[in-house]
């Protein structure tokens, strides 16, 4: 299931970033809505004025796109958490990427987007050779193996430009997530319900604590806009832990088997923020490994004050933190949390 997350922060007053505030996510389910309309965009006809503006979350410090990608080269992963049908997210991403190029690194490429098991297809696509008696491109190959149809188009140019880009400068790209059927057996009839061969390719998570399990099962709530009996949204946290666990281990490969360039991860926000998800299982393995969380986070049209997106939040045991360590804030693009419930609604009326 791919998931998109909105944000809405509870109100504050203010311009200082002080203090501790709720951050509310919410996670909006593309690949239901799909079978309507897809992801329609809305972005904001008036630049707001925190557009653009990338931020040290911990200080509430403006830094520079010059001083971001100097932090991402001195790490061994970067993330880059998104709102996957925010096309601004994806300019951005591939810029940062661009730089780190520039710059002299040889960054590698992990996309949540694809499984694990779609890595060999997209280092076939990196290494340039085409297919023997193939009549088609080499991004059309691709595609096919993937099997990016037509339904994927509106997908494509968000990652498109990413691989060419990798494909260009002969890096590597791998992908992190469990195969969509997996998933999906998962969400059904849970782990204990797959076969002993199936369940041989499911990791086994790190246990989670009880506050972030209660903190994820609200949002997967939420994210079916209040939806579903609690032996399914039981199965669909287990799913999200193993999809975290087999991102982890994809990362810490990669990690451990480059050459010192960072690692860049192209993920939704919900996976790594506030330090947990993939980053919390990732540190179980390279528990000295430097990683950067970089989120990139819409603006409200009613909200121009900093402190209104620098909420912390805490779980227990675990230190109040912001959402992400750099957080970019971007023009407001693709579903909104409302839109997505209403088409939400109409799916579940059709299936009813």
């Amino acid at each position: 299931m791919t998931t998109f997350m909105w944000s809405a922060p509870a109100a504050t007053a203010g311009k200082a970033v002080r203090g501790v505030r709720h951050w509310r996510p919410i996670i909006v389910t593309c690949a239901v809505l799909a079978s309507l309309a897809g992801c329609a965009r809305g972005p904001l006809h008036e630049k707001h004025p925190l557009q653009d503006v990338i931020v040290d979350a911990a200080s509430g410090s403006v830094i520079s796109r010059a001083h971001l990608v100097d932090e991402m080269a001195a790490a061994a992963v970067v993330y880059l958490g998104e709102k996957h049908d925010n096309t601004e997210h994806h300019r951005h991403q591939l810029w940062l990427l661009q730089s780190l190029v520039d710059s002299g690194q040889r960054p590698a490429l992990g996309l949540e987007i694809f499984s694990v098991d779609q890595t060999a297809l997209l280092m076939e696509y990196v290494a340039g050779k085409p297919r023997h008696g193939s009549t088609q491109t080499p991004e059309e190959q691709l595609r096919a193996g993937l099997g990016w149809g037509p339904s994927w188009d509106e997908s494509w140019p968000h990652y498109g430009p990413l691989l060419r880009l990798a494909r260009e400068h002969a890096l590597a790209v791998f992908g992190i997530d469990l195969p969509t059927a997996l998933r999906r057996r998962i969400s059904r009839g849970g782990i204990a319900g797959l076969t002993s061969v199936e369940r041989a390719q499911v990791p086994e998570a790190g246990p989670a604590t009880p506050s972030y399990r209660a903190l994820m099962l609200e949002n997967i709530k939420q994210s079916h806009c209040g939806h579903g009996s609690e032996s399914y949204l039981a199965r669909l946290f287990e799913n999200w832990q193993a999809r975290n666990e087999t991102m982890a281990r994809a990362i810490a490969a990669a990690a451990s088997g480059g050459d010192g360039a960072p690692v860049l991860v192209v993920v939704g926000s919900g996976h790594v923020r506030h330090g947990q998800g993939v980053i919390q299982r990732v540190r179980a393995h390279l528990p000295d490994a430097h990683q950067l969380n970089l989120g990139f986070q819409e603006v409200h049209p009613d909200h121009r004050d900093l402190d209104y997106y620098l909420s912390a939040t805490g779980l227990t045991g675990i230190p109040a933190t912001p959402p992400h360590e750099r957080l970019w804030l971007t023009a407001s693009d693709g579903l909104t949390a409302a839109d997505a419930c209403a088409r939400f609604g109409k799916v579940l009326k059709m299936h009813g």
